[in-house]
Parts: structure tokens; C-alpha cells; sequence
């Protein structure tokens, strides 16, 4: 009997599906981590002038510590909760989707909060 150990990486659902959901205008990001973040982004300026300063590119993501910082306790226990997912779990999955949201909030924020009225 074969058993099959998940990885964490597998546990988690992958950044690049979820942005790739959104992307392809998917009815539903399987986790919801990048709808609350974006919902986030739009009703709270501050964070969202934050997001758009990062640099960091998906060959350079940030650390789980950098989106602590960034996000602020407040922001990741409130997608936490409407994710179901751990904490550990966000930021993790945040290093490199933060990067990503930050290009699209420099290039085309339309887009991005676009995403949010066809929810």
C-alpha cells in the first residue's frame, strides 16, 4: 500500500492558481485569499499605497516576516477569517502574490478593483 504525503506547498492552494483563476476571469478564486486582498486594497488607501511601493519581483518574492510587516496583524487575522486559512498559511501564500497585486496596482488599478464588481 502506497501512501502519498502532501508537501506544504501542495496543502496550500498555489499562488500562481489563484492569480491564474483571477487572471482568466475563473467565477471563483479557490481560496479567496486574492478577493479579500483586494477588497482590503480598496477600502483601505493606506494599504493599498503600501502594496503598490513593492519592488519585488516572482523570481524575488518577499519573506513571510516582510508581509507581516506589511499587512499588519489586523489585515492577516481578517483574511484568516474569511479564508479559513492559517496565518502561516497567508503569508506565505502573500510573499508572492503581494508582487503581483503591487505591478497591477502601478499599471492598471481599473483592472484590478474591476475584479471586484464582477464578484
Amino acid at each position: 500500500m502506497t501512501t502519498t504525503t502532501e508537501t506544504k506547498g501542495q496543502k496550500e492552494t498555489s499562488l500562481f492558481v489563484r492569480f491564474g483563476d483571477w487572471l482568466s476571469n475563473a467565477s471563483m478564486d479557490r481560496s479567496g485569499l486574492t478577493e479579500v486582498t483586494i477588497r482590503l486594497m480598496r477600502e483601505d488607501c493606506h494599504l493599498a499605497t503600501r502594496v503598490s511601493e513593492i519592488r519585488n519581483s516572482e523570481s524575488d518574492p518577499l519573506t513571510p516576516e516582510e508581509v507581516e510587516t506589511l499587512m499588519g496583524e489586523k489585515h492577516l487575522n481578517y483574511i484568516a477569517d474569511q479564508t479559513g486559512q492559517s496565518l502561516e498559511a497567508i503569508e506565505n501564500a502573500l510573499t508572492g502574490v503581494l508582487p503581483m497585486l503591487a505591478n497591477l496596482l502601478r499599471v492598471d488599478p481599473e483592472r484590478l478593483f474591476q475584479y471586484q464588481c464582477k464578484i
